[in-house]
């Protein structure tokens, strides 16, 4: 017989042992580290960070100029810490601070999120100057804002300090206004014409676009005249027109005739229009009650000023327009509305012109 030349290497060795079973429960582990003395010294080393950083705090909450009250303040140039006013001043004086953050210039790579958010407050910092200094110089008296509003040319009357009681009179003494002088002489040939003409505020819309002016050569007030042609009071279509340098001899028709008959044209050779064709295609659309009618048949209206409701004066188109202003209150210069007959009673009419011939409107 053959020989057996298989065997088992691990013949004649012990067999080893099962592996044990660990426990995994956090509870079991924590306690056997905690036996062992391994997590201990983890321990003690995080409640020791926790006191120090808990009197760096502190420390840092106190003023670093006194040293003997909590901090409040914390300086923007060298970030140290005040409690008090007169400790700010002291370390002012002492470091020679400005106290104001450093506007120095850094490089694209050296930008970050805290050189960014200084950048925006410096940028705020010149806005609220600006808005500062804009306030500061249209900041003006009381006096003197009302008088702004000149009404009938008359000054404020002002006591002069430098004479003496013995020596006062009763007379008022001419103070020089807000008004430049072109605009004080225009409100007094504006009076001498029995008009009452008030302006108002520099950089108000209406002041700043009115071309209203008195001619001296040739005698001439020439008024700039807005002309509103409403449906009816809370129309929201309401087209507008403006005649600029119109004489106060004019007949008030004459100007709006003549931008009616403008838009009526069919083209431009046939009159002179202001007006492009598609804009008076389009003028057509919303005028066309106000072109059917003859001109002496529209109702003029001027709103009358310093009134509770709103009040409309009614106008003569058939006289000139320094007759239909005398007696009358414009501010600035003189807005038209243009009535159809069939509107007029929807306006309340103040005062209202006679004439024995025209009974339509």
């Amino acid at each position: 017989e053959k020989p057996d030349l298989s065997y088992d290497p691990l013949e004649g060795f012990d067999q080893p042992e099962e592996e044990p079973q660990i426990d995994l429960n956090p509870e079991k582990i924590l306690e056997a580290l905690r036996q062992d003395q391994v997590i201990m010294p983890v321990v003690g080393e995080a409640e020791a960070r926790r006191k120090n950083s808990l009197v760096g705090r502190k420390r840092d909450r106190e003023c670093e100029v006194c040293s003997e009250h909590a901090s409040k303040y914390c300086c923007p140039a060298c970030s140290i810490r005040t409690c008090s006013l007169e400790c700010v001043n002291r370390h002012k004086k002492e470091t020679a601070c400005t106290g104001k953050k450093s506007r120095s210039f850094y490089m694209l790579p050296e930008m970050d999120d805290s050189v960014l958010r200084e950048d925006y407050f410096f940028l705020k910092e010149v806005e609220r100057l600006a808005g500062d200094s804009f306030r500061a110089s249209n900041r003006k008296s009381h006096r003197e804002r009302k008088n702004q509003l000149v009404g009938k040319g008359k000054h404020s009357k002002k006591a002069d300090n430098s004479v003496n009681d013995e020596n006062d009179t009763n007379e008022p003494k001419k103070v020089q206004t807000t008004l430049p002088i072109a605009l004080r002489k225009l409100v007094a040939e504006a009076n001498n014409r029995g008009v009452t003409l008030r302006i108002m505020p520099r950089g108000m819309t209406r002041r700043r676009v009115n071309t209203s002016f008195y001619a001296y050569r040739s005698k001439k007030f020439l008024w700039r005249i807005e002309w509103v042609l409403s449906e009816h009071l809370e129309s929201t279509e309401q087209v507008k027109f403006v005649s600029e340098r119109v004489d106060d001899t004019t007949v008030l028709r004459e100007p709006i005739d003549k931008i009616l008959e403008s838009i009526k044209a069919t083209s431009n050779s046939s009159t002179e229009s202001n007006f492009s064709i598609s804009e008076r295609k389009a003028l057509r659309k919303k005028c066309a009650k106000y072109l059917t009618s003859p001109v002496n048949e529209l109702c003029f209206l001027l709103s009358t000023l310093n009134t509770k409701e709103t009040m409309y004066d009614r106008l003569d188109p058939n006289v000139s327009l320094s007759q239909n202003l005398t007696g009358k209150t414009v501010l600035e210069y003189p807005t038209l509305i243009v009535v159809h007959p069939d509107e007029l009673a929807l306006y309340n009419i103040s005062q209202s012109f006679v004439t024995p011939t025209d009974t339509s409107c």
